[in-house]
């Protein structure tokens, strides 16, 4: 692709006028929680749903926004590209934690980030790049993606992050791993996967389960004193591969993961879901267990781009449920939370993937990632949405 870091993207999608009055500045990257005004979905139907008591849901995503507000020419060169946003708020500071690659395919490289809200209102957001894949022969040399983190006062700062590269496996492999900082400023990370698939003998793993194929997407959620991780599992061993969405339940409070279960399938015969369902993010929302999640539309195939490609051309789907693993429908008649949107001013014309839903007092807000690609080149880029419950 040509590396969208031209003046014309510069000028005409991040700078336009309504664009640096909301947002400072093209080059100062702030989180906002946004109110938006675009991308409601078409309502009708009942969504297949069996229990009535479970809420429904629609969302509005921001057309155009992008965060952070800045464009390719000043992004330095590892968040060029950004996708996978984890947002969480701590001591009143926001924090956004992101996957960012450098925009040519042919250098194509994924590594992990997080943006800070400054003090100072209005001031520039902080950028800090956390690790990336290391040169040595570790599991974790190739895309490092899907990070998730969580802060406690006692010990500080643990994030979770799917990742691929494990000599000893086919590359497109990816394994859930788990770093831990004090201060986000030095990391530490497990020299194994927190969550691994089984050993492979060539090309085939040695054991059969939801995710020997591939586990990443980690999702950690406390029930009472409960720690489980949603995550999405690759299975090939059909012949097909498919994403699925499993649930592990921690031993020791979130340090270990046994595999998990698979609580979420694709819908068979909708093809929004063909490749299976990943990328969960739930929340506990009126005794409901909402989940946001990623439908792959593209059939996986055992190859790394194609992983990253089928994760990424897909819409963001909606279930619920009333225990946290038995799942439904969660939108009207079934259709996308957060569909493509074509469209000079879309960030999802090629896909609406990987959501991270959080609370804000009584509203339910997220963030998306969404990839375009047009004449200027590919872009993947992160926008924010409102989600509406509808009673059934």
């Amino acid at each position: 692709m040509t590396i969208r870091s031209k003046l014309l993207y510069a000028l005409l999608f991040l700078c336009t006028p309504a664009t640096v009055g909301l947002y400072a500045s093209c080059a100062d990257a702030v989180i906002y929680d946004q109110l938006v005004d675009s991308g409601t979905n078409p309502s009708g139907g009942d969504g297949g749903t069996t229990n009535p008591s479970l809420s429904l849901w629609s969302a509005k995503v921001a057309d155009p926004f992008e965060f952070p507000s800045e464009t390719s020419i000043l992004a330095e060169a590892n968040r060029r590209w950004k996708r996978d946003p984890h947002y969480l708020s701590v001591n009143g500071t926001n924090y956004m934690f992101i996957a960012g690659s450098d925009s040519n395919p042919s250098t194509e490289r994924w590594s992990l980030s997080y943006y800070k809200d400054a003090a100072t209102p209005g001031a520039r957001s902080p950028w800090m790049p956390m690790f990336d894949g290391p040169t040595s022969t570790s599991w974790d040399k190739l895309d490092l993606m899907a990070p998730f983190a969580s802060y406690r006062q006692v010990d500080g700062w643990t994030v979770y992050y799917g990742a691929n590269g494990d000599p000893n496996k086919p590359d497109y492999v990816l394994q859930i791993g788990r770093a831990t900082s004090s201060d986000l400023s030095k990391w530490s990370r497990a020299p194994q996967p927190v969550i691994g698939t089984p050993n492979f003998t060539g090309t085939t793993p040695d054991s059969a389960r939801p995710d020997a194929y591939g586990a990443t997407d980690p999702w950690l959620f406390t029930d009472g004193t409960d720690v489980y991780m949603y995550y999405a599992g690759l299975d090939c061993g059909s012949g097909s591969c498919k994403f699925q969405i499993l649930r592990s339940k921690s031993p020791d409070g979130g340090t270990s993961f046994p595999p998990g279960e698979v609580v979420l399938s694709g819908r068979a015969g909708v093809p929004e879901e063909a490749g299976g369902v990943a990328g969960p993010s739930i929340i506990k929302y009126n005794k409901q267990y909402v989940m946001a999640y990623t439908a792959v539309k593209d059939i996986p195939q055992k190859d790394r781009k194609s992983i990253r490609s089928a994760l990424a051309t897909g819409t963001v789907g909606m279930a619920a449920s009333s225990d946290g693993k038995t799942f439904q429908v969660g939108t009207k008649a079934g259709v996308a939370l957060v569909p493509q949107l074509a469209g000079f001013s879309s960030f999802r014309s090629e896909g609406a993937y990987s959501p991270s839903l959080f609370m804000e007092g009584t509203a339910v807000r997220g963030y998306v990632s969404g990839l375009k690609n047009d004449a200027n080149g590919t872009y993947y880029g992160i926008g924010s949405a409102e989600l509406t419950e509808i009673k059934q």
